[in-house]
């Protein structure tokens, strides 16, 4: 599909049935795995644009820990970076655009930024014992373990690290 104004509409149409309040949400926008995997990468994808060192990652990735597939989510917001230049919508068609050329990515959209809430979320999409690994770079790892993202730290990460 290219990146023209319907097609980006269609993407913020999806994006926009997401909501902030509840529980978290996912949604596959793209499948692009044959059988159900069972070790699938996450990799946050606020890209703008994508760059040749995420597609590094990703195949990196992919090899190094032996990844049925990898899934590129864009959630509503991020948890300490503002959105600027491309909207929501031309991201996910930028992402997708590109998932639809490669073998065993997929793309997702969550209505929540948080790792532990992401995988909430995406538990259902998948069947019961996938297991998940989220692919960070430092900057998102040094968060990851913040507690200013947490109002009990301990039970959340806890959580977080029984599921991936």
């Amino acid at each position: 599909m290219p990146m023209d104004k319907q097609t980006c509409n269609h993407y913020q149409n999806l994006i926009d049935q997401l909501s902030r309040q509840g529980p978290p949400t996912a949604q596959i926008i793209h499948n692009g795995t044959q059988d159900r995997p069972t070790q699938v990468g996450i990799l946050d994808a606020s890209f703008n644009p994508l760059t040749l060192a995420h597609e590094s990652l990703i195949h990196t990735s992919i090899d190094t820990l032996n990844l049925d597939s990898i899934l590129l989510m864009l959630s509503l917001a991020n948890v300490d970076k503002d959105l600027f230049g491309a909207s929501l919508g031309q991201r996910l068609a930028m992402i997708v655009d590109y998932a639809q050329n490669q073998q065993n990515i997929s793309v997702a959209i969550c209505s929540h930024a948080r790792f532990v809430d992401k995988i909430t979320a995406l538990t259902p999409c998948y069947a019961p014992h996938t297991q998940f690994y989220f692919i960070v770079g430092y900057d998102t790892l040094v968060r990851l373990f913040d507690p200013k993202y947490y109002s009990d730290m301990h039970a959340e990460l806890q959580k977080l690290f029984k599921t991936c």
